[in-house]
This record gives structure tokens, C-alpha cells and sequence, in this order.
């Protein structure tokens, strides 16, 4: 959604302008939810006579491999992924099987016709019956022999080098892999679909975000609803419009493990999405100050995030229990080590719920997921199948983190950071000779009044106080589960923050990244995942004053999957410009904002794609 609010004079209600006499603007895209990036089929609304259901996604081949003996078939139905405790999981189906015909009917038809054909031979059954499914599937054969003895292949493909160090002088071994195509019979007993959604989530009224909304008056609703029920009744649509209102109640019947309590009642209730859209920004006006100083990380956000919060906000600040000014190097040292370190251990407690090796497979892969995104590629129809089933693994690892905690986690780093930050400027102020301290968390980085310029990650903490300084690729950004925490606050000077890499500039991705500039007419330039994102963490970029401009590609200024992604700029007049999905998008699990509370701004995304609706030379944007 994207909200356009005048300051508040007297009892003036918030109305709709154009950029030429914008006083204030909030963008915020507040539809988290599986979005566009995780479409996931389903049954809309209970039929009379139910559909057989199995519990598998695929794609369709229109060549299939030569395996001598196989029936006559014009191609198949390649399973991409089964799901877990379904009547496909139950019956053995593998990813990567190829369907070439159903109850002893094969795939003779032209390609282009293949998945009406398999459609129409599976809604010959009902739920309960079984069907006999013709399967090609590629056997893998691996053969171990340690000194002429047959040995764990699994341990030697695990690594190799490791395995032949472990090994005593003399052996001899031998590694043999073999690939071959089988035709198998598969018989699934078919489920209905309802049988294995999750319980749908609360209603509304349930929840924290339903008490409060209750609570609070929302000004400047319209009567878009009374409109509605005008149009539907003077034209007699009564029916069709109340079918349309029921089978989108009818997806929250169950639930898909992705989506949002607000994304629910949206579905549920659309007129929902304004009210929600409107306490959003009235808060953000009426709490600005607050908002500010917490980085955006408090309890008010959550809420809207998650629609529960389960555990305390402390509003207070931070509390300093020693003079920072006073310490010397070794103290300063220790002191941000062990401080820091209890908050970071909170956070990692909720990364907690990851093996370190889906945090690895994370770090490697997670932004293929968006990569694939931006070309175009519905995650379910990627022909690429083993990329396919990597960005299955990103979601559902990025599904088990807890984004009501991470919150939490990031509301207390906002506030040591904000508390600290006076005193560690002093501290620099009086030690001029340190330019760098070294923690277990990464380094301090402490600028000059001149230029400087910031060009290694391993700066993690940077305080700039004054000149036009130059901050490259992932400086102060929090890109790693080892160190999940960074900031940059840079108080003065025309800065210019540049990135050719994925992720920077007031970024988790995972973990928790601030950047804040006080002052100076800044440019930010940057790919994708920049400029105030998260991604599985808390990304908040805030710029105090100036006239600054932001350029980005994908997935930048407020944008977020499986967190909180926040651009605040709070004066001057600005030009923001991206491409596609960018300047306040939330995708699962995230809450993606843009803020900009004064100035005279221009906020401009091309798009990237051509627009499915077939209008020439018009683009789909999916921003703002």
C-alpha cells in the first residue's frame, strides 16, 4: 500500500496528494505474505464433489530420456517436490519422478496437452481411491571398497580429502557411480486437500493487532465499503459477490505455514487492508520521534508484523552503567565485547532453530530464491530443478525463524546502539590516534572530520563524525550468522555509499544492520537487498537531513522476507528510483517500509517486466 499524509493541522483529516504538494509521505507495502515469490496452488473453496488431492508440485517435460522398453509416450509430468505426511509422501514418490501415464493410459498427446490429460485421468478418482501411477525414476548406485571390502560411501562423498587422510598408509580403495533410468508402478491412495492443511490462523478479533485496532480510533477512513455495497446492489451482483467474498474467506480455512495474521483478515475481510494501512501510518506520524530513536524496532511495529506480540518491550533507554568517555583502548574493547555480546547471544538464540548447516546452505543460497524472482520465475515453475528444490529448502528454513522475537532482539540492539553513541563519539574525540579496535564481533572502525573511506567488510562499527567519506559494498552490514550485528552512524558530510554486492547500506541479511546519517546530501547506490532491508533479520537505514538520493535494482529501500525492512529519511527533498519490487514491499513473513516525513520527494520505480495484463509498453513495477 502506499499512503500519502499531510502534516496534521487542527482536526484536518488525511487526504490523498500529488508529489507537486506532498508535505509528508509514507510508503509503506504492508501485504506480507507469501506474495508473488512462494505462490503455492490451492483449492480456493470446498466443492459438492472434492478433488483427489496428493500433495506434490511438477512441471511438465516435453522430452523425455530414452529407457529401453518404456511405453510409447509424448512426455511427462516431472514431480519437483513432494510434500511431507501426503498420500505422494506416503506412497514413496520421489522429486525428480517422471509421470508418463496414469491407470495403465500414457502420455500420447501433443506436449502442449499433456497436463489437461493428467489432470483429467487424476479427477477421475475421488478422495480414498487409489490409482496406479507409470513412473520413470533415475537410480543412483554408489559402490564404496576399502581394501576389498565393501565401506560407507556416504562418509567418503561427505569429503573426500578428510576421508583419505583418516586412511592408513597402504590402503587401496575404489568410488564407482552408476545412473540408470527404471520404469516402476507407484499406487497412491489419493487424500482430500483439507485433510493436511495446518489450523488456520486467528481470527482478527483474536489477536493483539485486533485489541488494538479496537482500541484506537482510525481517522480518515473512506467509505470505499459503503460504495461497494451500493454498486452491488443497484446492478443485482449480489450473488456473484457474495461467492467471491466466500471463496477468499475459503483459503484461510487452513493454513500454509507462511503467511501473516493481517495477510488472514485480508483475505477474510479486504475492506481490513485500509484500517490497517491507516493505523500503520498514523502511528508512525503521531510516534515519530519514539519510532525514531528506536530505529523503528518496537513493540507498535511488531504487532503490525506479527499480530502478537509474546514477550515485553523495555521503552526506557539503554542504561550505561560506566563513563564510556574514560576508558582506555583495552577497556573500551572489553566493555563493547561483553555488552554487545549478551544481545548477540539473544539473537542467536533464535537462529538457534537452524543446524549449522542450513546456516551454511542459508549463506550460500539464500538470495537465489530472490534472484529467480527478479528474472521473472514463480518459485513453482523454475525449470531449473535443482535450483528449484534449494529455494524450497531457503523457505522453509526461513519459515522456522521466530519474526516476533527477532524483533524483540532488534529493539534492544536499537537501543544500546542509540544509548552508546554519544559517549563512543567522545571516547573517539579524546583518542585520536585509535583508528580501529578489533572485537570477536568484527571491527571498530573510528573516521576523521576529512574524507575517509570504508571499503573492508570487516568493519562492522563504523562512527564517522564529519567530511564527504565513501562507504563500499558490505560495509557495516550484518551478512553473517558469525557476526549478525553492524551498524555505520555517520554524522556529518555529503557521504556517498556505493555497493555492487547483495546486501549493504543499513542491511540484515541475516542478522540486525543500522545505518544512520545524521546530515550532508547523500547518495546511495546500490544492487539489490540494500537500503534498508531484511532479509531472515532487521534492516533499518535512516538519514536525518539533507537532499539525498537512493538508486537501487531489486529488493531495495523497505523491503523484507522473514523480517523488518525500514528506509526513514525524515528531512529534505529526496529522489528515490528503483526498478522492481523495491521502496516498501513485504514478502513472507516481512513487513517492508519507506518513510519519508518531509520534502518535496520523487519516488520512481521503472519495473523490470512487461505487464501481464498485455498492455504495450507498460511494465509490471510491484513497488510503493
Amino acid at each position: 500500500m502506499t499512503y500519502w499524509i499531510p502534516n496534521q493541522v487542527g482536526n484536518e483529516e488525511p487526504r490523498l496528494l500529488t508529489y507537486k504538494n506532498l508535505i509528508t509521505e509514507v510508503v509503506l507495502r504492508t501485504l506480507s505474505t507469501l506474495f508473488l515469490i512462494i505462490l503455492i496452488p490451492c483449492t480456493i473453496l470446498a466443492e459438492d464433489n472434492p478433488k483427489p488431492f496428493m500433495g506434490v508440485n511438477h512441471q511438465l517435460l516435453s522430452e523425455l530420456p530414452e529407457v529401453p522398453g518404456a511405453p510409447a509416450a509424448q512426455g511427462g509430468v516431472q514431480i519437483t517436490t513432494v510434500q511431507k505426511e501426503t498420500p505422494a509422501f506416503k506412497a514413496g514418490l520421489l522429486a525428480g519422478d517422471i509421470v508418463i501415464g496414469l491407470d495403465g493410459v500414457y502420455f500420447d498427446v501433443v506436449p502442449d496437452s499433456i497436463s489437461a490429460e493428467f489432470t483429467r485421468l487424476l479427477y477421475k478418482h475421488g478422495p480414498g481411491e487409489t490409482m496406479n501411477m507409470h513412473i520413470l525414476r533415475l537410480e543412483v548406485i554408489n559402490e564404496l571398497v576399502l581394501n576389498g571390502e565393501p565401506a560407507d560411501w556416504k562418509s567418503y562423498i561427505k569429503s573426500p580429502e578428510a576421508y583419505l587422510d583418516s586412511l592408513p598408509p597402504g590402503s587401496e580403495i575404489s568410488f564407482n557411480t552408476s545412473k540408470n533410468w527404471k520404469i516402476i508402478d507407484v499406487p497412491i491412495v489419493l487424500g482430500k486437500r483439507e485433510e493436511f492443511k495446518l489450523p488456520p490462523l486467528p481470527e482478527i478479533a483474536e489477536t493483539k493487532l485486533g485489541k488494538l485496532l479496537k482500541k484506537k480510533r482510525v481517522k480518515g477512513q473512506s467509505k470505499i465499503k459503503r460504495i461497494v455495497d451500493e454498486v452491488v446492489d443497484r446492478y443485482k451482483l449480489n450473488e456473484d459477490y457474495d461467492d467471491l467474498r466466500a471463496r477468499l474467506r475459503g483459503i484461510e480455512a487452513g493454513d500454509d505455514g507462511t503467511r501473516l495474521t493481517a495477510m488472514a483478515e485480508i483475505h477474510r475481510n479486504p475492506f481490513f487492508i485500509e484500517r490497517y494501512g491507516r493505523y500503520l501510518t498514523d502511528m508512525i506520524i503521531k510516534d515519530k520521534y519514539e519510532l525514531v530513536y528506536n530505529l523503528f524496532c518496537n513493540p507498535d511495529i511488531s504487532v503490525c508484523l506479527t499480530g502478537n506480540t509474546t514477550a515485553s518491550f523495555k521503552k526506557s533507554r539503554f542504561k550505561i552503567k560506566s563513563d564510556i568517555a574514560s576508558f582506555d583502548e583495552n577497556e573500551l574493547k572489553n566493555w563493547f565485547e561483553k555488552t554487545l555480546g549478551g544481545l548477540i547471544e539473544d539473537l542467536n538464540s533464535i537462529y538457534a532453530v537452524l543446524t549449522e548447516d542450513e546456516k551454511a546452505f542459508l549463506e550460500e543460497y539464500m538470495f537465489e530464491l530472490t534472484d529467480v524472482h527478479a528474472q521473472g520465475i514463480y518459485v513453482w515453475s523454475d525449470e531449473d530443478p535443482e535450483r528449484y528444490q534449494r529455494n524450497l529448502k531457503t523457505i522453509e528454513l526461513g519459515s522456522k525463524i521466530d519474526i516476533d522475537a527477532l524483533t524483540i532482539a532488534s529493539h534492544k540492539i536499537a537501543r544500546f546502539v542509540r544509548s552508546t553513541e554519544a559517549q563512543i563519539f567522545k571516547w573517539s574525540e579524546n583518542h585520536p590516534e585509535v583508528k580501529v579496535i578489533e572485537t570477536k564481533w568484527g571491527k571498530i572502525g573510528f573516521g576523521t572530520t576529512g574524507y575517509d573511506r570504508w571499503a573492508s567488510p570487516e568493519f562492522k562499527f563504523i562512527y564517522d563524525p564529519d567530511g564527504n567519506d565513501f562507504y563500499a559494498n558490505g560495509t557495516g552490514t550484518a551478512n553473517s550468522f558469525a557476526q549478525p550485528v553492524s551498524w555505520i552512524i555517520d554524522q556529518s558530510g555529503n557521504d556517498a555509499y556505493q555497493s555492487t554486492e547483495e546486501g549493504a547500506q543499513g542491511s540484515g541479511l541475516p542478522g540486525i544492520g543500522f545505518l544512520i546519517d545524521y546530515g550532508g546530501d547523500d547518495t546511495y547506490i546500490s544492487g539489490r537487498w540494500s537500503q534498508g532491508c531484511g532479509y531472515l533479520g532487521v534492516g533499518v537505514l535512516l538519514d536525518v537531513r539533507g537532499d539525498d538520493n537512493y538508486h537501487g535494482t531489486e529488493f531495495v529501500q523497505g523491503s523484507a522476507l522473514f523480517g523488518l525492512g525500514v528506509l526513514a529519511d525524515l528531512e529534505g527533498n529526496d529522489n528515490y528510483s528503483a526498478t522492481i519490487y523495491a521502496q516498501g514491499i513485504g514478502f513472507t513473513h516481512g513487513l517492508g517500509m519507506l518513510i519519508d516525513y518531509a520534502g518535496n520527494d520523487i519516488g520512481y520505480s521503472t519495473g523490470k517486466h512487461p505487464t501481464n495484463y498485455g498492455d504495450p509498453g507498460i511494465f509490471d513495477a510491484w513497488s510503493q
